[in-house]
């Protein structure tokens, strides 16, 4: 599996962009974001990711393989060395602590934004995974309010070589997805009356699971790069935001701003919830995440396997500071397990032998693909952008309306764009790109000449 790190390049910076790669592959080495035997992508798609040469990929790798880090096992493949120079492995991590709708008419062809390249429940790796995990396991099991331990492990492998993070086991809570994520930290917060400041404009799901908490909701103003830093009032028990994938754009928020987004954090006693919403599919290079960027910052990390492996699955996980742990655990106790422990057995297995990141590569070359039609297809059109897993169409609210209901009455349902925002905001039509070849050259001919005709 080619592992994920992030990477952040100064241009123009005082030294070179070689040097820079140099070290930030050096760095993910030492911390283990980056393991032995870990497979590096190759030059030439690093290249691609990062906007840079392929001369200065190749520099980089050069210089860490005559170092000892990396190893050219053949002419396409480079590898994380199984014998690192002295000092440079990253120590293991402690062993885990021990336990303390109404139905859709299947004749419409539905386009709103879902799980990108359908469910994986049909893969023979996940049906054998399911077999192995509904095997009795011997004895009275007692179910971990922390989730399954192996699961668990699962999840912080998985987040290193997807996310290039460094999580602590005994930090990770399964949660029944991110909704139920959601409402467990709620339960856990001291205070009575909760003030929350959400996006706006944010993700419809987040404000409504936190207004059922009793939330006062207070909107923060967003622009490309995310929120507002100089508008955010300093009175916040919670902030709650999706870095990774803003919306209606689908911007990243950079490096800068994350830092000093962090430090106001610090500064404030102001706890950050970072939901890392579709960073699976996004089609910028990966970004460091709020957790851990920033040593002590009071950071939650929200996560969900929902949208890749489907709601029929309905597993998440709360990544935690140590002083929330406790807290949360508690409130997971009262509540009791949300999964079933055969279920997380069977994602865990899943996520062990890779599965989901293969799943994960059949789904973005399926989204890669649609976006290449859907542009080519709007040719013309204007407001047309590829978000994640979708593509949007800015149009004014009239319109979109007499598009969607043109469409409708062709048994072609699209999604509305309007959802995304507190309030009145922009209009539009969302379009999900997560669909086979077929259903998506219906949708888009039925979709141009709505759009001529409105």
């Amino acid at each position: 599996m080619v592992a994920e790190f992030p990477v952040t390049l100064e241009r123009g910076g005082a030294r070179s962009l070689p040097a820079q790669l140099t070290a930030a592959i050096r760095g993910a080495i030492a911390r283990g974001v980056l393991a032995p035997g870990d497979v590096l992508p190759s030059t030439r798609e690093l290249a691609n990711r990062l906007t840079v040469s392929r001369g200065t990929v190749t520099t980089a790798y050069d210089l860490l393989i005559g170092e000892g880090y990396l190893v050219a096992v053949d002419r396409s493949r480079t590898i994380v060395s199984h014998r690192l120079p002295s000092g440079q492995r990253a120590p293991e991590p402690d062993p885990l602590p021990p336990a303390h709708t109404p139905t859709d008419d299947p004749a419409i062809l539905d386009l709103t934004p879902g799980p990108p390249g359908g469910t994986p429940l049909s893969d023979p790796s996940w049906r054998r995974c399911w077999r192995q995990a509904s095997q009795p396991t011997g004895g009275r099991h007692r179910p971990d309010p922390a989730g399954e331990p192996q699961l668990r492990a699962a999840i912080a492998e998985h987040l290193r070589i997807q996310r290039g993070m460094v999580v602590d086991p005994g930090r990770v809570v399964v949660t029944a997805g991110a909704r139920e994520g959601i409402g467990i930290l709620m339960l856990s917060l001291p205070n009575g009356a909760i003030r929350v400041g959400v996006e706006n404009p944010g993700f419809p799901g987040l404000r409504n699971a936190l207004r059922r908490q009793q939330a006062d909701l207070i909107e923060v103003g967003v622009d490309t790069g995310g929120v507002r830093l100089g508008e955010l009032p300093e009175d916040l028990d919670l902030l709650v935001l999706t870095p990774n994938h803003l919306y209606p754009h689908g911007d990243s928020m950079p490096a800068d701003r994350r830092l000093e987004l962090l430090r106001w954090a610090v500064r404030t006693d102001t706890l950050l919830l970072e939901d890392d919403y579709d960073a699976e599919f996004l089609h910028h290079p990966a970004v460091a995440t709020l957790h851990g960027m920033l040593p002590d910052a009071p950071v939650v990390h929200l996560g969900t396997f929902s949208r890749v492996l489907g709601a029929d699955i309905g597993t998440g996980y709360l990544i935690v500071p140590p002083e929330l742990v406790e807290p949360v655990l508690q409130a997971r106790r009262d509540l009791g397990p949300p999964v079933a422990a055969i279920t997380q057995r069977a994602v865990a297995g899943y996520l062990a032998e890779g599965g989901l990141r293969r799943h994960l590569r059949r789904s973005r070359r399926l989204i890669e693909t649609n976006a290449e039609r859907v542009i080519a297809a709007l040719e013309g059109i204007a407001g047309v952008e590829v978000v994640g897993a979708m593509a949007v169409i800015a149009l004014d609210r009239e319109r979109a309306d007499a598009v969607r209901a043109a469409c409708l009455a062709k048994r072609v349902r699209l999604g509305d764009a309007r959802g995304r925002w507190v309030g009145a905001g922009p209009a539009g039509i969302t379009l999900g790109l997560g669909v086979p070849d077929r259903e998506l050259h219906r949708g888009l001919r039925v979709l141009r000449r709505a759009l001529r005709e409105a």
